[in-house]
């Protein structure tokens, strides 16, 4: 089964991606900052994490600057979603390894896991061919 890893402040919200993602037959883990969902996925190592950009304490961008410097979890693909529309933070979540950043607003959960499915393909992650994971 699937790991996926929702780094999500609201609650509400992640409870709502959270039942999505286990209704389309995936195994589901939260945090709620920047901080444990890092703990996590290098406790879990998901196949995919789900990255709010706006979170209490710290941002996911910095969450994407510390996992892409950590040889355990940086290959795991991320998709970065907010409410917070910035081409220059877009920009920077991309070249941090994000696999899309979409806009809560504009994209229904149902566009979340169709592109958390994509994001996971062997061709856009390369963890995905390691024998070792």
């Amino acid at each position: 089964m699937r790991k996926i890893l929702i780094i999500e402040d609201e609650q509400m919200l992640a409870n709502m991606y959270r039942d999505k993602l286990e209704r389309e037959g995936l195994e589901v883990l939260t945090a709620a900052t920047s901080e444990e969902g890092f703990q996590k996925a290098k406790a879990e190592k998901p196949d995919a994490i789900l990255l709010d950009i706006i979170l209490q304490n710290t941002n996911g961008l910095s969450f994407l600057w510390k996992k892409q410097d950590d040889p355990d979890i940086a290959s795991i693909p991320v998709i970065a979603f907010s409410n917070f529309e910035d081409p220059k933070v877009k920009r920077e979540a991309l070249t941090l390894g994000a696999c899309a950043y979409l806009l809560k607003t504009s994209h229904t959960p149902k566009d979340i896991v169709s592109q958390l499915k994509s994001c996971m393909l062997p061709e856009n992650n390369p963890n995905e061919n390691n024998p070792n994971n």
